[in-house]
């Protein structure tokens, strides 16, 4: 790196050291001399400075002195030029070096970037893998579950289809005891007109068949005690069909029951 503030007088001085010392005074011996400063364009530019006033102030010589001078001149020269040459070696070195360097920089920073890529790529690809796991295994779970619940319906459709038809069974043997009822109540009618008119008859004849008392009576008591035998069976019947009721009433409050299960188990699926 050339110092600042380099001048023509700092390059003599150098050069004239140097000469002293008995050597030649190259760009390199002068910017050593220098510390190790100073550009060697620069260096290079006030030697020539520095030989072509030389040549000026030493034109009054001797011939032998002009020919040495020549010779000394031209020796210069030619390491000059290599040196020309060595500093342009170097310079085209140095930004080969740094083309290099930055290529290898860049390059560096590629391979970070595409590394991080790569990293960033393999992580998203980890967590998508996670999520579709999660997804697969609470696919399955809703699966079970809709399997489940569509079990569940179908069971309780098919309670339901059982109570259906227990209740038909059951309105079945209501209507069949109403019915019998029903007959029982007009033949109990017809056995209470019946029997109203035999008494009638009885009446009628207990003036002039008073021979036939008792055994009417008889006939009375049988009657009556055939009434009475009605009477429990139409009581009987009647606690059949109370018990018919009962029946048909929890057969309705579990219908209910059941039809509320099923769309609770229709709305869940």
């Amino acid at each position: 790196m050339g110092r600042s503030g380099l001048y023509q007088t700092d390059v003599k001085q150098a050069r004239d050291a140097i000469l002293a010392e008995g050597r030649y005074p190259s760009v390199d011996a002068v910017r050593v001399a220098l510390g190790n400063t100073g550009s060697k364009t620069t260096i290079h530019k006030y030697l020539k400075q520095l030989d072509t006033e030389d040549g000026v102030a030493s034109h009054g010589s001797s011939i032998s002195d002009a020919l040495q001078d020549l010779v000394e001149r031209l020796a210069g020269r030619l390491k000059e030029e290599a040196e020309e040459r060595c500093v342009e070696v170097e310079e085209r070195a140095s930004a080969s070096a740094r083309h290099h360097t930055e290529a290898m920089q860049k390059l560096r920073h590629d391979l970070e970037t595409t590394q991080a890529q790569l990293q960033a790529l393999t992580a998203a690809a980890e967590t998508e893998k996670k999520r579709h796991a999660e997804t697969q295994a609470a696919l399955h779970a809703e699966t079970v579950a809709r399997h489940t619940a569509e079990q569940q319906v179908a069971d309780l459709k098919e309670r339901l289809a059982e109570n259906e038809a227990h209740r038909r069974s059951l309105e079945e043997k209501h209507l069949h005891a109403r019915d019998t009822l029903d007959h029982y109540r007009q033949s109990v009618q017809q056995q209470r007109e019946q029997l109203a008119e035999v008494q009638k008859q009885a009446e009628l004849r207990a003036a002039t068949m008073e021979n036939r008392y008792m055994e009417t009576r008889l006939e009375l008591a049988g009657q009556e005690r055939e009434t009475s035998l009605l009477n429990k069976e139409l009581r009987r019947l009647q606690a059949i069909a109370d018990q018919l009721q009962q029946e048909k009433t929890i057969w309705t409050q579990e219908r209910v029951a059941l039809e509320e299960l099923a769309r609770q188990g229709e709305e869940g699926a």
